[in-house]
């Protein structure tokens, strides 16, 4: 296990943590065939409260595709955890070509102390076209947005896209959908490819359309833009932002709102 300033993370095996409220493990074999994983003990407090005695049992509560779903952590009398979550298989299967690839993802639920929403990700897409990423409540809340921050802080190496200024405890930056939420699926919501990790300064301009990336990864910035502005926050034009395809794909939406607003 590590803790790294440069990274918002625990990491233990397969197992990683983001920010306290997001753990992602990898999926392996064993996990598909048995529906149950070991749980390196620097885990283990990303679900339970206090420690486990041997032969202990937590129970848990999984949220996955608008299902309740119970679970458990149990440390095993030769001192290991294990964490069982047998009862998804009733609502979907890991199987996959390549599950190295894949990962499954918990958000801690902001209101029960024992409920995670659980999410996957695979190339099954008949895993992914079931997700729900609204939780139903006396106000409608987001489901999910952790997740999708913890998928920015992998692919931009938990640095801001356009900066570089490295995430801070407690947390600066900024996770900034290409497509909006608003407009995006489910499946496009939680897409790590969806997104920008960005400073506040530049997640405003972003999500007011003033800036966009072009096509050969360049940032573009609104005419009417002062220069002052663009002196004092550091920002310059045709500046190099990679993206691949699949994120370019996203992309398109947001130049096609930043053209439309003739900024």
């Amino acid at each position: 296990m590590y803790f790294s300033e440069n990274k918002i993370e625990i990491e233990s095996f397969s197992w990683c943590i983001y920010e306290n409220n997001v753990a992602k493990k990898i999926i392996d074999k064993t996990l598909v065939k048995e529906y149950s994983t070991g749980v390196p003990i620097d885990i283990v407090k990303f679900f339970t409260q206090q420690a486990l005695v041997k032969g202990e049992r937590f129970n848990l509560k999984i949220s996955l595709n608008n299902l309740l779903l119970p679970a458990y952590i149990e440390r095993k009398k030769d001192g290991r955890h294990r964490l069982n979550i047998k009862e998804i298989k009733q609502v979907t299967l890991f199987c996959s070509s390549d599950i190295s690839i894949n990962s499954i993802w918990f958000e801690k639920s902001d209101e029960q102390a024992d409920l995670f929403h659980l999410f996957i990700d695979s190339t099954n897409q008949k895993v992914q076209e079931v997700k729900s990423t609204y939780k139903i409540s006396s106000v409608k809340t987001r489901v999910g947005q952790h997740v999708f921050k913890a998928k920015l802080i992998d692919k931009w190496d938990n640095k801001c896209a356009v900066t570089g200024v490295v995430e801070h405890t407690p947390s600066i930056l900024i996770a900034s959908h290409m497509k909006s939420w608003a407009e995006s699926n489910d499946v496009e919501k939680l897409d790590g490819n969806n997104g920008l990790l960005l400073s506040p300064h530049i997640d405003k301009l972003f999500d007011t359309y003033r800036i966009t990336i072009s096509p050969i990864s360049e940032l573009v910035i609104a005419k009417n833009i002062d220069d002052s502005l663009l002196k004092a926050w550091n920002i310059k034009r045709g500046t190099q932002i990679k993206l691949d395809d699949n994120q370019q794909y996203y992309m398109d939406y947001h130049r096609c709102k930043f053209h439309k607003l003739s900024y």
